[in-house]
């Protein structure tokens, strides 16, 4: 039989960070950027005989808030509406959806997310999605949490989670002759990393949490 041994090594990185925040009067919007910058940040490569090697990575969010009333759902308190577009850039790429880095040059990420408050600020409805670009991953999510008193409040809420299409396979690289099926792409070792967040579509959930604070 034949059978090779896969070890997960981590080396040092030195990253960088930018963050700013603007406030524009006239739409009432909060504008947020957060950065950072990670020299030869080590990764696998498919194409590598060893399936390592290095990169600078960029990676960003940019970030849109703001307080809204919309009358017809709520006349006497404000939503908060936030979204949010997340980016990791791999400068140095190399390779495609099967091989060599296995992860496109950029992974986007979109999420959106409302919440406003009922019955004195008592009752707080929220919701959420988020869409990955890369993995054409999809999650939506809500919760309802009451507040009982100053210390006690219940929460009820889930999150459904859909995968995209075939997103665990890659190429074997140096070692494709040696694939027994004569497959070329195999869905083990590098699965969760070409999955993205649909790598926990079999976890959706519903949950009620009770919360003491004191």
């Amino acid at each position: 039989a034949f059978g090779n041994a896969v070890s997960v090594d981590f080396q040092q990185a030195h990253t960088t960070g930018l963050s700013a925040d603007y406030f524009d009067e006239w739409s009432g919007i909060v504008f947020r950027l957060e950065s950072s910058f990670t020299s030869d940040e080590y990764m696998n490569n498919t194409r590598k005989a060893d399936w390592t090697d290095e990169s600078d990575v960029v990676r960003y969010a940019i970030g849109l808030d703001r307080q809204t009333i919309i009358p017809m759902l709520n006349a006497t308190r404000t939503f908060f509406l936030s979204a949010q577009l997340f980016d990791t850039w791999i400068l140095d790429h190399d390779g495609n959806e099967t091989e060599g880095m296995f992860v496109g040059e950029h992974n986007y990420l979109v999420t959106a997310l409302a919440n406003t408050k009922f019955f004195r600020d008592t009752f707080t409805p929220q919701a959420f999605a988020v869409w990955e670009e890369e993995s054409n991953s999809k999650v939506f999510g809500f919760s309802l949490e009451y507040l009982l008193n100053n210390n006690m409040s219940v929460t009820g809420g889930g999150h459904v989670i859909w995968a995209g299409g075939d997103d665990n396979r890659f190429d074997v690289g140096p070692f494709t002759s040696f694939t027994l099926d004569g497959n070329f792409a195999q869905p083990t070792v590098f699965g969760f990393a070409r999955d993205g967040v649909g790598a926990f579509s079999k976890n959706d959930e519903l949950y009620v949490r009770v919360r003491y604070q004191f």
